[in-house]
């Protein structure tokens, strides 16, 4: 029999997309998540959440726990939304220091801390990379609720957007 996949991560791991018909976020069916479930029949024990950073992961890992525990292998795919900024922030003060979410080291501790939770439970974490941020697409994006003028000028660039999610 084979062992589940219990698998942590953010809404792009839980499934979750944007659907411009319905103006919403919702729970698209066709996930990479669910047809690797369906194509390989596994089970997989899905504990992602749409918003997670580490920290909120880290606290929430009790609630995990069980599953972690039973998996032989977990997959930890977690940065972007500790990469990102609190863009209204950063629009109404651009010339003002802003860090990301979770500043860069303590994403590193937290997320060593976190995978050493992991092996501490029994399972063999499994580290996926971050989803690549299109600058471009992600700024036209944020500036449908901020001011344009004041993301740039705190940017610089639409690229530098993906700079920081590559650091995660």
């Amino acid at each position: 029999m084979r062992s589940p996949i219990c698998i942590l991560g953010d809404s792009i791991t839980a499934g979750v997309v944007y659907s411009p018909e319905r103006e919403r976020y919702i729970h698209f069916k066709d996930s990479f998540i669910n047809m690797a479930q369906e194509k390989l029949g596994l089970d997989v024990r899905n504990n992602s959440k749409f918003g997670q950073t580490v920290g909120a992961a880290m606290r929430k890992v009790e609630r995990f726990a069980k599953d972690i525990s039973a998996s032989e292998h977990t997959i930890i795919m977690l940065g972007g939304n500790d990469s990102d900024f609190d863009w209204p922030s950063v629009a109404d003060s651009p010339d003002d220091f802003h860090d990301c979410n979770t500043p860069l080291a303590d994403f590193v501790e937290g997320y060593n801390a976190f995978i050493d939770k992991v092996v501490e439970l029994g399972s063999k974490p499994i580290i996926m990379n971050l989803i690549p941020a299109y600058g471009r697409a992600y700024y036209n994006w944020i500036c449908k609720k901020c001011d344009p003028e004041a993301i740039m000028k705190f940017l610089g660039t639409p690229e530098s957007i993906e700079h920081w999610n590559e650091m995660y």
